[in-house]
């Protein structure tokens, strides 16, 4: 059985300095692990350890994170606003492959893992490109750099998305 898993609104916290403060949050210990680990690599980065010429790591910002599944969920249902006579008759033929409760939804693939509020994207890129994934990740000088200081400050590097924290 499977479980969703919604953080409660009073453990989301802003990230500092996320692309111009727009907002963006996580739970509150993955934020303070991220600012920590952000300063070391600030750091480190001015101390010359790190590639300056990196195009994807060498600058440390949080692009995505939290997002609510039950905004996602609306986004979801509201493609079927506009026909919703026809789409009664056609939920009892697709029901059974394409999630139409809330429920459903919510175990389904179509859901985030960003809802958890328990991981961050530093870069901004197509899941599905992998030449991207190693041109700027892979291959990059710093990406070893970048494993080894998640993993200190308490983050996975998702392998199959470089630039994809997760607490």
């Amino acid at each position: 059985i499977s479980h969703t898993v919604f953080p409660n609104s009073q453990y989301l916290k802003s990230i500092p300095a996320s692309r111009g403060g727009d907002g963006l949050q996580a739970v509150n210990f993955v934020v303070d692990a991220f600012v920590a680990m952000k300063y070391k690599f600030d750091q480190d980065f001015r101390n010359g350890s790190l590639d300056p010429n990196s195009k994807a790591l060498s600058n440390l910002s949080v692009k995505k994170a939290y997002t609510s599944p039950l905004f996602q969920y609306d986004q979801y249902v509201g493609v079927f606003d506009s026909f919703i006579p026809v789409f009664m008759d056609y939920i009892e033929i697709i029901s059974k492959s394409v999630p139409v409760t809330r429920t459903m939804y919510f175990l389904s693939k179509y859901v985030s893992s960003r809802t958890t509020g328990l991981v961050l994207e530093v870069y901004e890129g197509d899941y599905s490109n992998d030449k991207l994934k190693a041109d700027l990740f892979y291959s990059d000088r710093n990406f070893e750099y970048f494993k080894n200081l998640a993993y200190v400050f308490g983050f996975m590097v998702d392998k199959h998305i470089p630039w994809r924290l997760v607490a």
